[in-house]
């Protein structure tokens, strides 16, 4: 959202909120016509909330805080791979309130006639891992590769008393396997939800104006290293997230090609701007990814 890394913007953990004088990348494009708008998993607690028209963050209390204390819910506090299934249809889980109130934003961006800019933040998939059937056996757990669950030798300490605090000492093979399984399932939820947002913009006929980007800002530990959840170290299963970027169609531009590059989410903020056609403030520190496009290179 601001285009720095945090020993520039400062907020370095949850105490931290985003400088008061640091344009926000909803700022911006407000600024130059942007009908913005933003729901979901967006932290508005950390001063991120500037710029948007519309907003609804999931901890304000209406229907996606009910169903996210609905989800919050379940689970066992003594274990880290504690899973399983919402007793809800997937309509009163919480990605898809979440996608209906995307929904309305984006119409309300249509009716108002300017340009827009609406951010999507889905909270699956995200511990307790729980998801409404028919996603939670949406994968067959025999299918599912086991990930490589270390040995002690060189381990930090933290590991160790991580190891016991999630009591992943105590989990089976099958264990793991359903907690991975339901994972993927979250995932699959939200790729439905996601699918509503694409069938919307096809019907109000703004596809063809329109980039969709999608990433994450972290991945998890799946039973890799034996551990659950997240934590600030650099394992490839906590900072290799998905990107992708498609292009509107009509537009020139490869397509369903992968960039081999290194790029970091600080590029998002000087991307989006670029496709917007709008000025990348001099600080960022991010790079524009669709030089990659512009150039013919990957």
């Amino acid at each position: 959202m601001t285009g720095v890394h945090p020993l520039v913007h400062g907020v370095h953990c949850w105490q931290n909120k985003a400088p008061w004088n640091l344009p926000q990348l909803p700022e911006l494009f407000a600024a130059k016509g942007y009908y913005t708008a933003a729901v979901g998993h967006y932290e508005l607690g950390r001063g991120i909330g500037r710029g948007w028209h519309q907003q609804s963050d999931m901890g304000e209390h209406g229907p996606l805080y009910d169903a996210l204390n609905f989800k919050y819910s379940h689970g066992r506090p003594d274990c880290g791979w504690s899973c399983g299934s919402l007793d809800c249809l997937p309509e009163e889980g919480h990605s898809d309130p979440l996608a209906n109130r995307a929904i309305e934003m984006i119409e309300d961006a249509c009716d108002s006639g300017a340009p827009f800019f609406v951010h999507v933040s889905f909270n699956d998939p995200h511990p307790p891992w729980f998801v409404p059937p028919p996603y939670d056996s949406a994968v067959d757990p025999a299918r599912i590769e086991l990930p490589d669950r270390g040995d002690d030798n060189g381990r930090p300490e933290w590991q160790f008393q991580a190891l016991k605090e999630c009591a992943t000492v105590s989990a089976t093979e099958s264990d793991i396997r359903r907690v991975i399984t339901v994972y993927y399932g979250m995932i699959e939820y939200v790729d439905a939800q996601i699918g509503r947002i694409y069938d919307v913009l096809l019907r109000l006929d703004i596809l063809s104006d329109t980039w969709i980007v999608l990433s994450s800002d972290h991945g998890d530990f799946m039973g890799e290293k034996g551990l659950f959840e997240k934590c600030e170290v650099p394992y490839e299963c906590l900072l290799h997230v998905p990107l992708l970027i498609a292009p509107p169609p009509g537009i020139t531009a490869p397509r369903n090609e992968t960039v081999q590059g290194l790029v970091q989410s600080v590029d998002l903020f000087t991307t989006m701007l670029s496709l917007a056609g709008l000025n990348v403030p001099d600080y960022t520190q991010g790079k524009d990814l669709m030089a990659w496009l512009r150039a013919g290179t990957r």
